[in-house]
């Protein structure tokens, strides 16, 4: 309900559709950015944002601090991010630790948007599947991430998904795979 009321909305305001649209789909924490019930026609844009944006802040900020935590020492490494998304991570890790990124995506709009919001930080997009990415291995990384993409691989890419890290990882590197396990035996897939 949310989504379609806000898309209703910024329709009628073609200037501010782009930042409006990408603010949810950058931050689809429904209960912690805007509440599940809202009819954003009832909000100038800027209240909407302006009451929000602290939210917003404090939910995108608390898996980066334990992954930069995780991570550390962070400053002046070079870091690689497995399925980047939009590049929240990267974008915060060159932001606050001046870290070099470089992010992989199989998305166009996310490479075309991710880029728009990481302005001149040093992160880089590669619009690469991540086993045709460093295949000569000549790309060395101090840091490894991959937050949330593991889960998409699937058990028959598991060898080619861990033989990039370790292609990619100089020798005292870290990596750090942040994904969905459960305790049982089997391919958990969901046909639907």
């Amino acid at each position: 309900v949310a989504w379609r009321s806000l898309h209703e909305h910024s329709q009628k305001t073609p200037g501010r559709r782009n930042d409006l649209i990408s603010f949810l789909r950058l931050f689809p924490c429904q209960s912690a950015c805007y509440p599940s019930r809202m009819d954003v026609s009832e909000y100038r844009e800027q209240e909407f944002l302006d009451r929000y944006e602290e939210k917003v802040e404090a939910h995108k900020l608390v898996p980066f601090r334990k992954i930069i935590e995780l991570l550390s020492p962070l400053r002046g490494k070079r870091v690689l991010d497995i399925g980047c998304g939009f590049g929240s991570l990267m974008r915060h890790a060159a932001e606050h630790y001046g870290v070099q990124c470089v992010g992989l995506t199989v998305s166009v709009q996310q490479r075309a948007l991710g880029t728009q919001l990481v302005g001149n930080l040093p992160v880089r997009f590669e619009l690469i599947d991540y086993r045709d990415f460093n295949r000569d291995g000549m790309q060395k990384f101090d840091r490894i991430a991959s937050v949330g993409m593991f889960e998409h691989v699937g058990a028959k890419n598991y060898r080619d998904y861990f033989d990039l890290v370790r292609r990619s990882l100089v020798r005292d590197g870290l990596f750090l795979l942040h994904t969905i396990g459960r305790g049982k035996v089997g391919t958990g897939v969901d046909p639907w």
